[in-house]
């Protein structure tokens, strides 16, 4: 076996959003800035709403990357979706969406919904493997640039 090969041992926990441990509302809060434009004060409450959700992906102990959503009895909406900037293309956002959707189709959620720049293709390619539809595109949605917003949704389970 080649000494220089990487061992992965991957792990998702999912955590409701306040009880995530104080390191990782650090880490999630300094991410949240820096790859989404969130404040410190919008990411701190956002993790205090009682229908936050966070999945995180683990290398031992050291989180490679996140999914955090609201989930709201039926319906849960992605509102961030983070992999290390080092490790992306290498199958670990899919590994985790993976993990999240077959997660909340146990937890009987019939619509999973997401919002992401028309200009990011690589994020809508992996939408798109994961199931995603665009339902809508919103006109100039996001600033900083100005853009349009893809609205996404997965159904998960069909009405019985």
């Amino acid at each position: 076996m080649d000494s220089d090969a990487k061992v992965w041992e991957l792990t998702v926990v999912p955590f409701k959003g306040f009880l995530l441990p104080d390191h990782l509302q650090e880490e999630i809060v300094a991410l949240n800035e820096q790859a989404f434009n969130w404040s410190e004060t919008f990411t701190r409450n956002d993790i205090a709403n009682n229908c936050c959700e966070y999945y995180v992906l683990f290398n031992g102990s050291i989180m490679l990357g996140y999914v955090g959503l609201h989930f709201l009895d039926e319906e849960a909406t992605i509102n961030t979706f983070f992999i290390d900037q080092e490790l992306r293309g290498q199958g670990m956002a899919t590994l985790l969406g993976r993990y999240v959707v077959d997660q909340l189709r146990q937890r009987g959620v019939r619509h999973l919904f997401l919002e992401v720049r028309h200009s990011n293709e690589a994020a809508i390619h992996l939408y798109k493997n994961l199931g995603f539809e665009t339902l809508v595109v919103r006109s100039n949605y996001y600033s900083n640039p100005t853009e349009d917003a893809l609205i996404m949704q997965q159904a998960l389970l069909m009405n019985d």
